[in-house]
């Protein structure tokens, strides 16, 4: 599975967040960096809904 990204981040102003913490990383589609911001900031990504897809 890969991760795709998340719905509805941009309401939340978790987006705007990601790129100032990690502006050489453009697709906002690293997990680790999506934990580590979490971490720092609680309930961010509290009930988020996210996309994955299978490559064939």
């Amino acid at each position: 599975m890969e991760f795709i990204g998340f719905n509805d981040i941009e309401d939340r102003g978790a987006s705007d967040l990601y790129r100032k913490q990690f502006p050489n990383e453009p697709t906002l589609t690293n997990l680790e960096n999506w934990d580590q911001l979490e971490r720092t900031q609680n309930s961010l990504l509290e009930g988020y809904d996210f996309w994955c897809w299978k490559p064939l």
